[in-house]
This record gives C-alpha cells, sequence and structure tokens, in this order.
C-alpha cells in the first residue's frame, strides 16, 4: 500500500491527490478541503486500489487471522443486546449476502470500502466531491457484481393492508439520539421516512430490511414505536410539534458550560426565535421540533432537561459523530 498515509499535516503537499468540492442544492461548486490534522480515528489518505489490496488481505487473512476476527466481532451492548457495530466496522447483510462495511466523509470528501466476504468481493467508491451519494454508487456496483437476486418467497396468506393508516403518521423522536423521523402517507402509502411500512400478519410490520412494531395507548392510538435492524432495536416516541412562547425561551436563555469539551455555548432568545451561540462560529438559527428540543439546519440538534419541578437544568447537543454532550448553566 505505497499510496496510502495519514493526514497528519494538512498543508503537506501529497503528489496526485484529488481536492475536495461541495455544494449546496443548486448552488456552484466550490472548494471544500479539511484544515486540521488527523490520523487513526479518519484522516487516511489512499487510492481504491490499495484499500481493495487491504481488504484482499483481510479475506486472505494472510497478516493476522486474529486481527480480522476482532475487526469484525460485534459489540455487545450492557442489556446482552448485539449491535451492528464492531472494530470499526459495520457487519451486516445486503441482499441475502453477508456485508462488512464501513463510510467516511470529510469536508467534500466521500468514502465506502464494502467487502462480502462469502462471495470474495470488495467494493471501494472515493469521490471527492458531496455528490453523487457514494452508498448509492456502491451498492449499484454490488448489485451488477452480486445480482441476480432470488426473488423473496410468496406468502402462504396475502398480506393484510394497513387499516387506518393515518393514525400512525406523526413526528417520531429516537430515545437513542433525539433525533426527528416522520411518518407519513402518501397515496394510501404508510411510510418511516420515505421507506414504506409492509404489514405482516402477526401486527408488526416490514422497513425495508428492519421490523418494526408499534404499542397503543387505550384508544388504540400508537404511542411508541420499536424498529429492529440487524438485532439492534431502537425506540421512538410521537410527539406533538412545539411552538414555544417568548417566555418558554426565556427560560433557556444564558451561557451554558460543558465540562467534558471545556467549551462554553450561549442560548439567545429574541422574542419567539432562538439562537445558539459557539466561539468562532456564525449564530445558529434553531428550529424548535417538539418539546425543549430544537434543530439547527446542519441537523445538530439541542434540547433541554427539566426536573420534577419543571425548572430547565440542563442543556445537551448532539449530532450524527456527537450523541449527546450535556452542558450546565454557566450564568
Amino acid at each position: 500500500m505505497k499510496n496510502t498515509s495519514w493526514r497528519d499535516d494538512f498543508k503537506r503537499i501529497v503528489p496526485g491527490r484529488a481536492q475536495a468540492y461541495s455544494k449546496s442544492g443548486d448552488g456552484p461548486w466550490q472548494m471544500n478541503m479539511p484544515l486540521m490534522n488527523a490520523h487513526g480515528g479518519g484522516g487516511m489518505l489512499t487510492t481504491v486500489g490499495d484499500w481493495l489490496k487491504w481488504n484482499a488481505m483481510l479475506d486472505a487473512k494472510t497478516w493476522n487471522p486474529s486481527l480480522v476476527n476482532a475487526l469484525e466481532t460485534q459489540g455487545v451492548l450492557n442489556s446482552g443486546q448485539k449491535i451492528s457495530y464492531a472494530l470499526g466496522l459495520t457487519v451486516g447483510n445486503y441482499k441475502g449476502n453477508r456485508q462488512v462495511a464501513h463510510g467516511g466523509a470529510t469536508a467534500g470528501y466521500r468514502t465506502v470500502l464494502a467487502r462480502y466476504p462469502d462471495k470474495r468481493v470488495s467494493i471501494a467508491v472515493l469521490c471527492n466531491g458531496t455528490e453523487p451519494n457514494v452508498n448509492e454508487l456502491a451498492q449499484s456496483f454490488a448489485d451488477e457484481i452480486l445480482g441476480p437476486f432470488a426473488e423473496q418467497p410468496a406468502e402462504n396468506s396475502p398480506v393484510p393492508p394497513i387499516e387506518n393508516a393515518e393514525k400512525y403518521a406523526g413526528l417520531w423522536r429516537s430515545e437513542r439520539t433525539h433525533a426527528p423521523s416522520r411518518t407519513t402517507v402518501v397515496n394510501g402509502e404508510l411510510r418511516f421516512r420515505t421507506t414504506p411500512f409492509r404489514a405482516m400478519g402477526d401486527g408488526t410490520f416490514m422497513v425495508g430490511p428492519s421490523k418494526a412494531r408499534f404499542k397503543y395507548d387505550r384508544d388504540g392510538k400508537p404511542f411508541s414505536m420499536e424498529i429492529e435492524t440487524a438485532g439492534d432495536t431502537v425506540t421512538y416516541t410521537l410527539e406533538s410539534e412545539w411552538k414555544p412562547t417568548a417566555d418558554d425561551l426565556q427560560t433557556m436563555a444564558g451561557e451554558w458550560y460543558s465540562e467534558d469539551a471545556d467549551a462554553t455555548v450561549k442560548f439567545e432568545a429574541d422574542g419567539s426565535n432562538a439562537f445558539l451561540l459557539v466561539k468562532n462560529a456564525p449564530r445558529m438559527t434553531l428550529r424548535p421540533l417538539y418539546k425543549d428540543h430544537f434543530a439547527e439546519q446542519s441537523g445538530q440538534l439541542v434540547w433541554f432537561d427539566r426536573n420534577a419541578a419543571g425548572k430547565i437544568t440542563g442543556l445537551h447537543i448532539g449530532s450524527d459523530r456527537m450523541r449527546d454532550m450535556p452542558f450546565v448553566r454557566k450564568r
């Protein structure tokens, strides 16, 4: 792997390195390079060829068989539940084929490296732009190489339609990440985000490869949803959209400190508008989601804790790569 190194000095000139670009919507392409040093937990400079050499070594186990086993050993939660994430790799299944893969993104770069051990097939995708979608590219290659796929056996009995689909539509909060998701009804079809629900005969639903179960109140209205994927279950709670008053926002305003990050952020309220200020960053506009939760345009989440008396006691910030950073009121 002679073309692989770490971005331990982002100012270093690397012969043959592709510059990275990004665009927003219909806007123009702009250069978007990572301006930070990194090694180990990201920051790899490599080529498709070198990546395929690495995966060929993993397939053949020519370097260290115990390394391969360790990389593919899935994690186990304190509850005993096995999850899909292993040692820096995600172990799962793609259309009946065992898949060991991971993706990456930094600045304008997007990457995917996938391995199908049972077929001795690997797919590497490196893109120096935010478009096209590298995951869709990798899947299209996998379909071409691994397909055609066996058709799913027909059910002995017809799958019942989803009755009263509208009652399942709404805004759902992930108990794990606090992130929002929507269930909608489009042309009579119930969808989770963009994936259709398929009713099974036992009261459960399939959402793509995942299984969904609802819990209902005494009136038969769903209030909780569990989605299980490869043994990992995420619980969602049905929420009402929230429109805070100016007084609501004032109870949250102030400076908040995180001991973990040794950093201070400021929550500002201007009438019915909320903002988050982080050092050396533009002021971020926050959009109310559901009770005590806000979202920023990039997807960052902000939410608050309350004590038994209903008083605000803590602030949290989360994103795709940082699930929950707690803050305490500074003043």
